[in-house]
């Protein structure tokens, strides 16, 4: 019997007994006394109030279904809930749920560890015992033979049942601490109070713990060829059928073991043992030993003991096949595994690897943003203007339009016409400052002329609609002329229209310039829209990349 499953008989009890010792009063008294109506009606608001106790409590009665239909699928969220706001008991419970083998939940030894620790780090004794167990055989933590004894010999100086049970087979072996057969004998014969089927399994342990694990191993060999063996074979055989019968596959082994007869039967017994407990390999060998003892006419058949109806060739034969099946399937369900713990840590590597670069790419622009805010700082005004287009954008700080404005105010206060005709848009656009048009048209003539060619285009666009000022074709010429011998290619296409306006007749001229002005306002406001559009799009999918970026940091 493993330690799980001796744990296992009592553990649930144990769990109620030290939940019970609580400040909930009402509801331990009503558990107390099996009055789980009482309980629940007293419990379920405080679980969900949040209560962990409470929450505890309500899990352990739905896993066993006190007072309520037993819905373990249910009732472990509860105990979690439970365990996380760290009540002992539910941590303990957590940890022996995740680490035996049961139907519910696959065997996690890395969740197991963890509630184990945090309910031992409370003092906890079961938690204390399982947490030895783990570190004792390297399950979810980096094993630790020195520190599981210490837990258990703690433990088991306060007679803690089932630390008895693991020290004492620690000495019984010598794993970890001296051997030694009397004390382990003893440790061992107090831990049968956990219930009275260990106490044989303990005897059993005790007399051929050494054979059972080379038989486990697939090392175990059956010595005996006399006729004395055969007869106590005899004597044993309808024991040993009834065992196989009832998958006793330990006790089977067991007597096997001691008889030591080697027969083709004895190895066939040895080999569905090895099966039932799932030592497929160790299997595969007994079933080629029975076989080979066939071949070599020590068989069942041909002593003076029958083989009970058990056609061994053809049982070992057929097991034998479907042993070496199941090895090699699982063979390849671990290779598989394999390569997908590979795959899996070559995609956390490129993860990481990203993550690494969108830090660095972070932290380079964070540190351009403060060389920009220091230089910005000392009145430089290329960087005034720099220092508010990051804040606009949200490169390298926080998106900021109020600070980019007012970092825009300081350049284009110092004089920078850039600066001068951004600001002009944010007072017309209203973005990251309030709609201002007479600001915004102070700031365009600034601009203009200061020698903002784009400024100078916008103002004669302005001028040629009659856009917040009075429309004068006059000066709207002025102003595309300056912006044209700047370069600007769109006040040179409204200069060769108004040209091309003067040379045809005034209805004809004027209709002419009208269809130009219109297309190229209609150009130009899809230009600026497609241009606004993808500024817009472009910083919120900055922000995003950066919030992003920052959240992953944050989560390392």
């Amino acid at each position: 019997m493993t330690n799980i499953k001796i744990i296992a008989v009592a553990v649930l009890v144990i769990f109620m007994n030290c939940a019970l010792a609580d400040d909930l009063e009402e509801s331990k008294l009503a558990l107390l006394r099996k009055d789980y109506a009482v309980a629940l009606q007293l419990l379920r608001p405080l679980a969900d109030q949040g209560i962990p106790l409470a929450q505890y409590r309500i899990g352990l009665m739905t896993f066993n279904g006190f007072g309520v239909k037993r819905d373990v699928t249910q009732a472990i969220p509860y105990i979690t809930a439970g365990a996380e706001g760290g009540v002992p008991e539910a941590q303990a419970f957590l940890a022996f749920f995740y680490l035996s083998s049961n139907t519910f939940a696959p065997q996690d030894f890395s969740k197991a560890a963890k509630w184990a620790k945090k309910a031992a780090d409370q003092g906890n004794e079961i938690g204390e015992v399982l947490f030895a167990m783990v570190l004792l055989n390297g399950q979810g933590v980096q094993q630790d033979s020195e520190k599981a004894l210490s837990l258990l010999q703690k433990n088991a100086a306060q007679d803690n049942i089932f630390a008895n049970y693991e020290l004492g087979k620690m000495m019984l072996v010598g794993r970890g601490i001296a051997k030694d057969l009397a004390q382990a004998k003893l440790l061992l014969k107090k831990s049968t109070t956990i219930n009275s089927g260990v106490a044989s399994d303990i005897d059993v342990m005790l007399e051929q713990t050494e054979q059972l694990t080379l038989w486990r191993k697939g090392s175990a060999r059956l010595t005996c060829d006399s006729f004395i063996c055969a007869g106590r074979s005899g004597l044993h055989m309808k024991r040993m059928k009834k065992a196989y019968e009832e998958m006793q596959w330990i006790e089977l082994a067991s007597r096997v073991l001691s008889i030591g007869d080697r027969e083709d039967l004895a190895y066939f017994y040895l080999g569905r043992s090895a099966e039932g407990i799932g030592d497929l390999k160790s299997a595969a060998t007994y079933y080629k030993l029975a076989l080979d003892r066939k071949e070599r006419g020590r068989s069942c058949a041909g002593l003076v003991n029958n083989c009970l109806g058990i056609e061994v060739t053809r049982e070992s034969n057929t097991r034998l096949n479907g042993v070496l099946v199941a090895i090699r399937q699982l063979d390849e369900i671990e290779a598989r595994r394999i390569e997908d713990i590979r795959n899996a840590n070559e995609v956390a590597a490129a993860i990481k690897r990203s993550e690494d670069l969108a830090a660095a790419r972070l932290k380079e622009l964070e540190g351009a943003f403060q060389a920009a805010l220091q230089s910005a700082s000392e009145g430089q005004v290329d960087a005034q203007l720099k220092v508010s287009q990051m804040y606009f954008s949200g490169t390298g700080v926080t998106l900021d339009e109020k600070a980019g404005v007012q970092w825009l105010l300081k350049a284009a206060n110092n004089g920078h016409s850039g600066a001068q005709f951004k600001l002009s848009q944010t007072y017309f656009s209203g973005m990251g400052a309030a709609s201002d048009d007479k600001a915004g048209m102070d700031w365009l003539v600034t601009a203009a002329n200061t020698g903002n060619a784009g400024a100078q285009y916008t103002l004669g666009t302005m001028y040629n609609d009659g856009r917040i000022v009075e429309k004068s074709q006059a000066k709207a010429e002025v102003w595309f002329k300056k912006a044209a011998t700047q370069g600007n290619e769109s006040a040179r296409l409204w200069l060769d229209a108004l040209e091309t306006e003067r040379k045809k007749s005034a209805a004809t001229a004027k209709a002419h310039a009208d269809a130009v002005a219109e297309k190229l306002r209609k150009q130009e406001l899809e230009k600026k829209q497609e241009t606004e559009q993808r500024e817009i799009m472009r910083k919120e999918a900055e922000r995003k990349r950066v919030l992003e970026n920052v959240d992953r940091l944050k989560s390392l």
